[in-house]
């Protein structure tokens, strides 16, 4: 999927990483792990990418829930992933949305 994005191809990437992640949850039983929390990270990414920032926060959002359930609220990837919900915010041009980010 990595490669793909950076060769411009974002619908293929977010294809794969879709996958990526149904089939990481079917295997894990359906449980939260934080590798599923990175895949959907990703998915956010190449959403954030297509300029639809909306999808992005959502994808975020759920990451970062997967995360708190898993880790605990303060981990690296937590705080990137708010990072992302602001930036998202901040291109939307939801000055307000961004300090809350949720």
């Amino acid at each position: 999927a990595t490669f793909l994005r950076q060769q411009g191809d974002l619908d293929g990437a977010l294809n794969l990483c879709t996958e990526a992640a149904e089939l990481r949850t079917k295997a894990l039983g359906g449980e939260a792990f934080p590798s599923v929390a990175a895949i959907t990270q990703n998915i956010g990414n190449i959403y954030f990418a297509q300029g639809q920032y909306s999808e992005a926060v959502s994808m975020y959002r759920e990451a970062l829930q997967t995360v708190i359930d898993t880790q605990g609220e303060e981990t690296l990837l937590g705080a990137t992933l708010m990072n992302n919900m602001g930036l998202c915010r901040a291109k939307q041009n939801e000055p307000k949305k961004v300090s809350t980010v949720t």
